[in-house]
């Protein structure tokens, strides 16, 4: 199952020829619990404001321009990933469960759907729980976890790779740490073995909203961050890949093993 799934994605990728010419966010900090962002108007994608609460170290919040994010698919679509800039914020740590929480304010619905992706990175002792809402109303758990397109290592030149989430839990809407035991969401406080990198998840939406939330809840009983990408591509992503003959669903069934598979 899984090799004919590469070999759909193989196909896929060599299909739809040079990387597609996204746009990843701008990203500017106002202060350690905030700040602002734009595509510069590309795909007609509305600016954003951020913003930080709950338990995380303002000093150690930062734009980050400077890591490795491989992942065929997402640069398929988005064009090359290395080095773009990134949001990466910290939680201090302490013994049992802290959870710091990151909203995404945009100035208007995002809409249409499918031209603007997100992705989650390096999360091994954390989880990553998604919301969101559209002119005030939450969008249904099953919405939102529809956007899921896959689990990945995005350094996977790294030592022990494939470093990869332990699952995505649809019923929690959650990406769930690379040491948990089950893939399933739970409060365990969890002991890994050191710091690996860098299991991640990426997402696709496929119905309007205006506010993105991410709570990271680090269960690693120590300082842990984790970094989040915006980009977006001029047409819906499905439709790259479908005049390239071969649909998104290829490269969704192209993600590794696990809970992710029970939505």
């Amino acid at each position: 199952m899984y090799g004919r799934a590469a070999l759909l994605l193989t196909l896929a990728l060599t299909l739809a020829g040079p990387a597609s010419a996204g746009t990843y966010a701008d990203w500017t900090l106002a202060s350690g619990s905030g700040g602002t962002g734009t595509f510069g108007g590309a795909a007609g994608m509305p600016d954003f404001s951020f913003g930080l609460s709950g338990s995380f170290t303002s000093a150690d919040t930062q734009i980050d321009a400077n890591d490795v994010f491989d992942q065929a698919a997402w640069e398929a679509l988005f064009g090359e990933a290395n080095d773009r800039e990134s949001l990466r914020f910290r939680s201090p740590g302490s013994p049992g469960l802290t959870a710091s929480t990151l909203e995404i304010q945009f100035a208007a619905p995002v809409a249409p759907v499918g031209t603007f992706a997100f992705a989650v990175t390096d999360l091994e002792g954390e989880d990553a729980v998604l919301g969101a809402s559209l002119a005030g109303n939450a969008l249904a758990p099953s919405v939102i976890a529809g956007w899921f397109q896959g689990l990945f290592d995005s350094k996977p030149a790294t030592s022990g790779s494939p470093h990869l989430p332990s699952g995505f839990d649809a019923a929690s809407v959650a990406v769930v740490a690379e040491f948990d035991p089950d893939g399933l969401l739970s409060d365990e406080v969890l002991s890994p073995p050191s710091g690996t990198e860098s299991a991640s998840a990426w997402f696709i939406p496929d119905a309007p909203f205006d506010l993105l939330t991410i709570e990271h809840r680090n269960r690693f009983g120590g300082a842990a961050s984790m970094h989040v990408y915006l980009a977006v591509v001029p047409e819906p992503a499905a439709a790259l890949l479908l005049t390239s003959g071969l649909a998104l669903a290829a490269l969704r069934a192209s993600g590794p093993r696990g809970p992710a598979a029970r939505r």
